[in-house]
């Protein structure tokens, strides 16, 4: 078990309350073997993805994700 994920009708993604406090329980309570879970939230534009280590309330963001435009493609 690494995570969970789930999709946001914005731009640029943000967790909400109900998230944060689900992603922090997650931490206290799931068995999991690596030290952290990772929380990945697509959005219309950009995927952001945030680590929780066990038993840790703190939320770390780790990445965004800007979807590239295709090399192959001819303008």
């Amino acid at each position: 078990y690494l995570g969970e994920w789930h999709t946001h009708p914005e731009d640029d993604p943000q967790p909400s309350d109900d998230d944060l406090t689900d992603w922090r329980r997650l931490a206290r309570v799931a068995r999991f073997e690596q030290e952290a879970l990772f929380f990945l939230i697509a959005g219309r534009v950009q995927v952001r993805v945030w680590e929780v280590a066990r038993g840790d309330e703190t939320v770390v963001p780790l990445a965004a994700h800007l979807p590239t435009p295709d090399a192959d493609a001819t303008p």
